[in-house]
């Protein structure tokens, strides 16, 4: 494995907003479909609440909210 180089891996392509992504699938642990997320009272826009995956709820963030890309 030592002489792999990225081309020996799949990738796996992805859309977001409206622009067609690909890492190497090299880079990804796993893949999941999540559920609505459960909404949190008092949270930033951003923060469109919260998932359960696999017994530890997790954060679940827009990345696209201006919110981020002001830092207000």
């Amino acid at each position: 494995m030592d002489n792999l180089t990225s081309c020996d891996y799949p990738w796996v392509i992805f859309t977001l907003d409206k622009s067609q992504m690909a890492i190497s699938a090299e880079h990804v642990q796993s893949m999941v479909v999540i559920s609505d997320p459960s909404k949190l009272p008092n949270a930033p826009a951003y923060i469109r609440g919260v998932s359960n995956l696999r017994g530890t709820i997790v954060p679940v963030i827009d990345l696209r909210s201006p919110q981020l890309a002001t830092g207000t």
